[in-house]
């Protein structure tokens, strides 16, 4: 409908900013830290290390009011919406199989009618599940904002303590941090392609990329 249509556009319009963002700090982060050879040269201060956390907090912020989509208060009133359909649409059924045991077809006892019913509510029931899909994320969306929040929760803890309690990152970890944009980039630039997908998605792809950056934090 378009209630979810506007929020499948706001989305896009958030993650984009949200990958132009990373692109930018990717860039930067280079520019700043390594050589022409491409080796890490100089690792961030103090003072630089507060610019990448508030950039991290804002990617935060971000997924956060993506994230609320999935569980707010709208999506609890359109699925009840939706189960009222539902029920409303089981209503339909038994009332057209019932008029129509009560009058069947003249046509040598040609189901014809209760098969094009059928097919009918079919399409509908698979329309409802296709718009539940959309709407709560299950299409690879949600998963995909909830993981990378959830790598940015890990590295802002980091950032924050080296910053302000002289906490200590390695080179390794700044190496993997520069690294890992490049999979944040490719994982929110596929959480655009779900926006509206009506499919569930399969998390295969998602749990190979898990268990590296989980590797990567250690």
């Amino acid at each position: 409908d378009r209630e979810q249509g506007q929020r499948e556009f706001e989305t896009t319009k958030n993650l984009t900013r949200l990958i132009k963002s990373i692109e930018t700090l990717r860039i930067a982060f280079r520019q700043d830290h390594f050589d022409l050879e491409g080796k890490l040269s100089q690792v961030p201060d103090p003072r630089k290390v507060i610019e990448y956390l508030n950039e991290i907090k804002r990617w935060e912020d971000s997924c956060t009011h993506e994230i609320e989509k999935f569980g707010g208060d709208t999506v609890l009133i359109n699925e009840e919406r939706m189960k009222k359909a539902d029920r409303q649409l089981k209503k339909w059924i038994d009332m057209t199989e019932r008029l129509l045991s009560r009058h069947p077809s003249t046509n040598s006892g040609d189901n014809t009618e209760q098969q094009a019913l059928r097919d009918l509510f079919e399409n509908i029931s698979i329309l409802h599940s296709q718009y539940r899909i959309r709407m709560t994320g299950e299409n690879g969306l949600a998963q995909t904002v909830i993981f990378f929040s959830n790598v940015l929760e890990s590295w802002n803890s980091k950032f924050n303590t080296y910053a302000y309690t002289g906490g200590k990152i390695s080179e390794g970890e700044w190496l993997a941090f520069y690294s890992q944009m490049d999979e944040w980039l490719e994982g929110i630039n596929k959480a655009v392609a779900f926006v509206g997908k009506s499919t569930k998605d399969s998390s295969d792809e998602l749990d190979e990329q898990k268990k590296g950056n989980a590797v990567k934090n250690v």
